[in-house]
């Protein structure tokens, strides 16, 4: 799937994805809160914004790896379902949310399904309350992102491109400004080379 990443104005608050404003975007998982989660995203530069916009990386296995050894509650508290809001593209009859564990493992590592906003907008339309044990769960698992010694920050140049395993590691960016009659814009593409699901998908 090929999409163009750029700012059209609006905002996430009235319902807008994150890939079609310019609002800071906190680490996540692309797709996240549907079935099929892309393996691999590719995001190629087109043009840079006049400020910000700046790319984060941070490597789920360094994340997981220290919150099995300091937060091993929270690790289980991931395991379980949260609900995800789904950012329209439904079906008539369809819900508007989710529901699915932040993290799942196979033998091939770990999928991690996170976006902070959309799991608390999830809640919200599942008429149900973000529980203290599970808001903790959050909160940890955002503050070892941002700490982690893995993260790496940069600015993709110019017809750059960077490609990340997207079950496994997590990206944001930072709030941007377009300049008079030029914007920011990316190409993504999201790869899934695999023909069935991980088998712990949920269905």
């Amino acid at each position: 799937m090929i999409f163009d990443v750029l700012d059209e104005g609006g905002s996430v608050a009235e319902g807008r994805r994150f890939s079609v404003t310019n609002s800071e975007l906190g680490f996540h998982t692309d797709n996240s809160f549907e079935r099929a989660v892309p393996r691999y995203v590719m995001m190629y530069c087109l043009r840079v914004a006049l400020h910000g916009g700046v790319t984060q990386l941070v490597s789920g296995h360094s994340v997981l790896d220290r919150l099995s050894h300091s937060f091993p509650n929270v690790v289980d508290r991931l395991k379980a379902p949260f609900w995800f809001d789904r950012r329209g593209g439904i079906a008539l009859g369809e819900r508007q949310c989710a529901s699915y564990p932040v993290v799942a493992f196979d033998p091939r590592g770990p999928m991690i399904r996170y976006l902070r906003y959309y799991i608390e907008a999830g809640y919200a339309k599942a008429n149900e309350t973000i529980d203290p044990e599970t808001r903790h769960a959050l909160d940890v698992f955002d503050r070892l992102c941002v700490e982690s010694e893995s993260r790496a920050n940069f600015l993709l140049a110019e017809q750059e491109v960077l490609v990340v395993n997207n079950h496994s590691t997590l990206h944001a960016r930072t709030t941007f400004r377009d300049g008079a009659g030029v914007k920011r814009h990316m190409i993504r593409v999201w790869l899934q080379p695999e023909t069935n699901p991980s088998p712990n998908t949920p269905a």
